[in-house]
């Protein structure tokens, strides 16, 4: 039986984590009155959001990708990067059919071997020391010809710390005595999950045309672009003068790629324009023929790649689950968060569920969020109350990207102004669902506006923070605020069935947080 008659909605306030007040904490900076109020006066609560919580190894941040996919499953959906860290452990990594077949044919071919991916110890998008592993697995099979293209991170790294990892990567470079450097570009060009296609075709160009400035060495990118104040997420793109790098560092027809990323969100555009092949993106200088291309994990179930590691089936996501029990659902966001309220939350699956609903408010075309601070938030909003006034949907579920988008410019001022823009917006959510006496549950998938400069050093920080988000539940007959026990992600999807009235799958080992 529902406990509430109107619709139940799940606001996701992405990148909003509850860290405790200091110098840098956007969240504790900014007036705040209507959520200070909620958690006044409902029940509340704190989740894990991060590590062995969420799948993650202990200790590692948790991320858009990986917490609504553990919002969505009602389990802990182990993730991609203990799987792979796992497999090299175990030596398993070294006998991977997709990455053994493009070693060895590259090999026999005696063509070249690509290995892309962003540079960075984040343990977002990728791991430092897959490069290392898959460099090993290059040196064991005899491919000698290997060259690397960094991604530089900057977002979920330090602004301007490439130095550490170029210097890692340098010397495993000269321990295996194989591979090259070829290119380097920052992950704003390369990593782009907007369509914002000029900027994958700047990295697409680099990669099979060398259309890039020359350099010398990677020490001389940073100091040029440190000096013209532009940080690792945003370095042009660069090429390496060698003559190797010259003759063979760039794709060609017969080569073979690995890409390294792990998150598919950041990997796909350049993916595809590399394998499809009436590709609409831009207009391709190049289109590389007979090209073996693996990616570590599926970035899109059609894309005709070699998959590496394939994904952990989710079989009865929040979505599915609300879809057989005859309801409709309505997933709403802005274009930066909106595979995650749709593919992720789906549990890393495309499917449209029947009655299932989908919204995609455009982002403002700005070069940094820090520039528009509100992003589509009001435009979400409206949109919002627009369709709960139809009476239609059983199930809303919302995502405000402001605390993780703007957090990511490390601009604490308009940190301070997104997290104002939330407050205001999510009162207006819950003034109008209250009045058809329903329901809303405002979490967050991990934090990052909560800790905007480092704490021990005062620099500005731009990754996510590990701390555990809130979870509040809003709703009329709701006993007085009181703090309910210490839960995880993976308990939201079974305390949204269990206010809709349907039964909760075996599949979800999460609790309900509301007595």
């Amino acid at each position: 039986m529902r406990r509430v008659p109107g619709p139940v909605v799940l606001l996701i306030l992405d990148g909003i984590a509850s860290n405790e007040p200091y110098d840098g904490n956007a969240v504790a900076a900014a007036k705040t009155p209507f959520l200070e109020s909620l958690w006044d006066s409902y029940p509340h609560g704190l989740l894990h959001a991060s590590g062995e919580h969420v799948g993650l190894p202990v200790n590692v941040k948790g991320n858009s990708e990986v917490g609504h996919t553990n919002i969505g499953a009602g389990q802990v959906v182990y993730q991609y990067l203990p799987r792979i860290n796992a497999s090299i452990e175990k030596g398993a990594f070294y006998t991977n059919e997709a990455l053994r077949s493009v070693i060895e044919k590259t090999k026999l071919q005696g063509t070249a071997l690509h290995i892309l991916g962003c540079l960075s110890d984040g343990n977002v998008h990728t791991a430092i020391g897959h490069f290392k592993a898959v460099l090993e697995f290059c040196a064991k099979n005899g491919q000698r010809n290997v060259f690397f293209h960094v991604f530089t991170d900057g977002r979920d790294a330090e602004p301007k710390s490439a130095s550490r990892y170029f210097e890692q990567l340098e010397q495993w470079l000269k321990e295996y005595k194989i591979g090259k450097l070829a290119t380097i570009i920052g992950r704003q060009y390369s990593m782009d999950r907007n369509k914002t296609w000029p900027r994958t075709q700047r990295a697409y160009d680099l990669l099979t045309s060398h259309i890039g400035t020359a350099v010398s060495t990677w020490s001389e990118v940073l100091a040029k672009s440190y000096s013209a104040e532009i940080t690792d997420e945003f370095l042009e793109p660069y090429v390496l003068q060698d003559k190797e790098v010259e003759a063979q560092g760039f794709v060609k027809d017969g080569d073979g790629i690995i890409f390294l990323n792990f998150r598919p969100d950041r990997a796909l555009q350049l993916s595809q324009a590399f394998v499809i092949e009436e590709f609409l993106g831009f207009e391709r200088k190049k289109t590389i023929k007979n090209l073996s291309f693996v990616s570590m994990v599926r970035y899109q179930k059609d894309l005709p790649v070699a998959v590496a590691f394939h994904p952990m089936d989710v079989k009865m996501p929040l979505g599915r689950v609300v879809s057989m029990a005859g309801m409709r659902q309505l997933r709403l966001t802005e274009s930066q968060k909106f595979p995650h309220v749709t593919y992720f939350i789906n549990g890393g699956a495309n499917t449209v569920y029947p009655g299932e609903m989908r919204i995609n408010i455009p982002s403002p075309d700005v070069p940094t969020f820090d520039l528009k601070p509100e992003m589509s938030i009001y435009e979400i909003t409206e949109t919002f109350k627009k369709n709960l006034g139809y009476n239609v949907y059983d199930l809303f579920i919302m995502n405000f990207a402001n605390g993780d988008m703007v957090g990511h410019s490390g601009v604490f001022d308009a940190g301070v102004k997104a997290v104002e823009h939330v407050d205001t917006c999510t009162a207006q959510v819950v003034k109008h669902v209250l009045a058809l006496n329903g329901a809303v549950f405002i979490t967050a998938d991990h934090g990052n506006i909560d800790e905007m400069t480092n704490q021990l050093t005062g620099e500005m920080d731009t990754e996510h923070s590990i701390f555990p988000v809130p979870f509040i539940s809003v709703y009329k007959n709701a006993k007085n605020s009181y703090q309910l026990p210490l839960g995880s992600l993976q308990d939201i999807a079974p305390t949204v069935l269990d206010f809709l009235g349907i039964e909760i799958p075996p599949d979800m080992t999460g609790r309900i947080l509301v007595e």
